[in-house]
């Protein structure tokens, strides 16, 4: 798993990046066609042909701006700001989501939410430059990625790619547009779906495609991360219950929470903006069951609500 995670600031993120060619130890000739992609103390995030392009932070953040504005209109951009930016500790990939507040749409209780532009790069190739529209309630850790009726835009680090012209085109289609309307209506319908506050853990873990092993690993780290999973789930369900009532509402938002919090425990490989997608997904998913066949509950599986009992255990056997 990726190591750990930290809310950083922008200019964090901003480092100096550069290619660098790769030599043999044994007579110092340089090896042809690779480099070495290193930060400014030379240590060493991949090793890439000739043929990639190198694309700072910066100009990633330069691009979801353009994106942002073709999305959203000059007035939106002249307001951008950087509400997160999260950041593994070896610096190797970064997402930095950016939102407006003259974007602020009211959903169901009364709530504040925004639409935003989440931007993800890597220095190390585990994942393409990616820009995708998403929503978050309030400005905080609460944010989602609607797949299906937003924006995801992603590309190679070829260096043959023409990166402005094809974010340019991509984005000023006219196809690609925020639906206020549906995300609205989606996430009303959430509060109207009834789930006990005891089957949040088990939610949480149904929505994030969380697996829970059968027994405790072995090696410290994970054993530990595993032991303090649980309680943080069940702490996050009490807190979000008791503030919107025990329904699919309070429940995304619970989850959605844990997914976008750089020091919640993270027991997947999977990133940010993966389980933020997730998150989404769902919410459409129970919005559109609920529409089809009109009902006043959510049903969580019953190997989830299990799961969601070993979680637990796994609490009381945490080390001093």
């Amino acid at each position: 798993m990726e190591d750990s995670l930290k809310r950083v600031e922008l200019d964090e993120a901003f480092f100096p990046v550069r290619r660098v060619r790769i030599q043999r130890e044994d007579n110092k000739q340089s090896i042809k066609r690779h480099l070495a992609v290193v930060d400014d103390g030379g240590n060493i995030f991949s090793v890439v042909t000739d043929k990639y392009r190198l694309v700072t932070n910066q100009k990633a953040c330069e691009l979801g701006r353009e994106a942002f504005s073709h999305i959203f209109g000059a007035e939106a951009r002249a307001g951008l700001w950087p509400f997160k930016v999260l950041m593994p500790r070896t610096r190797s990939w970064a997402q930095i989501d950016f939102t407006a507040e003259c974007l602020a749409f009211e959903s169901c209780r009364g709530d504040r939410w925004f639409p935003f532009l989440c931007v993800v790069n890597s220095y190390n190739r585990t994942m393409s430059l990616q820009f995708t529209v998403g929503a978050c309630r309030g400005v905080c850790a609460n944010g989602m990625i609607f797949d299906e009726q937003s924006l995801k835009f992603q590309t190679t680090h070829n260096e043959a790619v023409d990166l402005d012209r094809m974010v340019g085109q991509a984005l000023s289609s006219g196809q690609v547009r925020f639906n206020f309307a549906m995300i609205q209506s989606q996430l009303a319908q959430l509060a109207d779906l009834h789930v006990p506050a005891e089957h949040f853990v088990a939610g949480s873990l149904e929505i994030l495609d969380l697996k829970v092993p059968e027994n405790l690993p072995e090696t410290p780290l994970q054993a530990g991360g595993w032991c303090q999973l649980g309680p943080h789930l069940q702490e996050l369900g009490k807190r979000y219950s008791v503030e919107l009532g025990d329904n699919a509402y309070a429940l995304l938002n619970a989850t959605s929470d844990y997914a976008g919090h750089a020091r919640a425990p993270r027991m997947s490989p999977a990133l940010v903006n993966s389980f933020q997608s997730r998150c989404g997904r769902w919410a459409v998913k129970m919005a559109d069951q609920s529409s089809a066949q009109p009902t006043a509950s959510v049903t969580i599986a019953a190997a989830n609500l299990v799961a969601a009992e070993r979680l637990m255990a796994f609490a009381g056997q945490a080390k001093p």
